[in-house]
């Protein structure tokens, strides 16, 4: 069964042949929004992407190369104010539709693309897209004003410290 993705873009890569094929991916407003609450985020201002597909020789692996770029809405964490900012993203997939043996040995080489198993003719562009963007996307953001709070509330430590007894030299009730 396909769940609905909310940014889908299927391209049946059986029809590919030896061609490279260029997409470009807007995100609508009711995609971005979706994308947002699947995401945790704000909002999603924008959302664009170019990808090229394309037939590696040999085995007939299916390579996605594109480039990402999202206006996001995060909350800060540590003021919890929302704050806008630019994600960028360039990215590399490699699926193959070959079974892969589960008796060999594996081996992991850091410079190659390890394919990932592409069930059937057709590749979702979207949800590529869509995946990029959460692993682009800083898991402890910090807007311009993190800083500044950080200071504040350490000065704020400080001197409740000096003006407070610890609780080693306060005296009993």
């Amino acid at each position: 069964m396909d769940e609905a993705r909310e940014l889908s873009r299927r391209l049946d890569v059986g029809r590919l042949g030896g061609a490279v094929r260029t997409d470009r991916i807007d995100a609508d407003v009711a995609e971005r929004a979706g994308l947002a609450r699947r995401l945790a985020l704000d909002a999603i201002l924008s959302l664009h992407a170019e990808t090229r597909t394309a037939r590696l020789p040999g085995d007939g692996a299916i390579a996605v190369e594109g480039r990402l770029t999202a206006d996001v809405v995060q909350r800060c964490v540590v003021t919890l104010e929302p704050f806008s900012s630019r994600v960028t993203a360039e990215f590399r997939r490699v699926f193959t539709t070959a079974a892969s043996p589960v008796d060999r040995e594996i081996v992991i080489d850091a410079e190659r693309d390890e394919p990932e198993p592409l069930d059937g003719d057709v590749v979702d562009l979207g949800e590529i897209v869509a995946e990029e963007l959460a692993l682009a996307l800083d898991p402890y953001p910090r807007s311009p004003e993190a800083d500044a709070a950080m200071r504040a509330f350490e000065s704020e430590a400080e001197a409740s410290a000096r003006t407070e007894p610890s609780a080693a030299t306060r005296r009993p009730h």
